[in-house]
């Protein structure tokens, strides 16, 4: 009896699972949609569209649409520089509401910004697919740049936490990427300093497999000019990946700076006042890159001091 009873009931567990991943996933999308809504209230002369870039099939056989949100200015003739941004939340969780209003601001000031999705666990993906996903968004863009009104010779990446993981090695495999923005991400999927994320085998479960999923171990020449973000206290990531990884750019011959915010634990960037200051740095940086801007940006101009 029990031997019969027991297939029907881990058939019925991972239908339950799979079941509660969609709901969560299409959850996630709505509100994206509905938060993006709401800006496009406030930030009137920012025009911004949904775009599926690639149709998967899922474990249980189903075919599910990615998509990103491509935020544009409706003023000035472009072609306009592109920067693509990765959301966090620790390969499970998390939607392209991730880096909303990094995008619009961007694109207020003449930078388009795209908000792309990527598979989660959820959907039985570890860092092969979800890398796979980030690349094909860009190379979708890349091949629909003139369509889109968008200039692929100025590109820029960012991410922050798990998007700070992927979009970070995204950068590095992205010929056209001469701007890269991370927050408190995992640059180094093998040596985790003190990192409470990043274990198990999301990466891998080889040294070999763990580095090539690791930007640190694949930095392109030469880099992009690099700009991280993170807190000191931060125990989900280690502030080291930061400091390491800007030290292995430099490295290459590369630009890196760390702005390192005091005392502050993971994803302080989400909220202000610290999400006004680390927004104001990443324009900064892309306008420069991009030359937009003959004005390199000073660290101390986007502290936050403590009270």
């Amino acid at each position: 009896m029990k031997a019969s009873i027991l297939p029907l009931l881990t058939i019925f567990l991972l239908c339950a699972v799979g079941a509660h991943g969609a709901s969560r996933w299409d959850k996630g999308q709505a509100q994206a949609e509905q938060a993006t809504a709401e800006y496009l209230v406030q930030y009137t002369d920012v025009h911004s569209e949904r775009i599926v870039f690639k149709t998967i099939t899922l474990p249980n056989g189903k075919k599910m649409d990615l998509d990103f949100r491509l935020e544009r200015p409706k003023a000035g003739e472009g072609p306009f520089p592109v920067v693509f941004f990765v959301h966090g939340g620790g390969w499970v969780k998390g939607n392209k509401s991730g880096f909303l209003h990094q995008s619009f601001v961007l694109a207020k000031h003449g930078i388009a910004g795209v908000r792309l999705e990527y598979r989660l666990k959820s959907h039985g993906a570890r860092y092969p697919e979800a890398i796979s996903d980030v690349l094909d968004a860009i190379d979708y863009v890349r091949q629909h740049a003139s369509e889109l009104n968008l200039d692929f010779t100025r590109v820029g990446i960012a991410g922050g936490s798990a998007g700070g993981h992927l979009s970070a090695i995204a950068a590095q495999m992205t010929p056209e990427c001469i701007c890269y923005d991370g927050y408190n991400g995992l640059f180094d999927a093998f040596d985790r300093n003190r990192s409470r994320f990043g274990g198990g085998d999301y990466t891998g479960t080889t040294e070999a497999e763990k580095k090539a999923a690791s930007a640190i171990y694949n930095i392109k020449t030469p880099p992009p000019d690099t700009f991280l973000y993170h807190g000191t206290a931060d125990p989900t990531v280690d502030f080291k990946q930061s400091v390491r990884f800007a030290e292995a750019i430099r490295a290459k011959g590369g630009s890196a700076e760390v702005l390192a915010y005091e005392g502050q634990g993971h994803g302080f960037f989400n909220k202000d006042p610290f999400l006004t200051a680390t927004t104001q740095a990443l324009l900064a940086h892309t306008l420069y890159v991009f030359e937009m801007s003959d004005e390199d940006p000073e660290l101390d101009e986007y502290f936050v001091p403590l009270e």
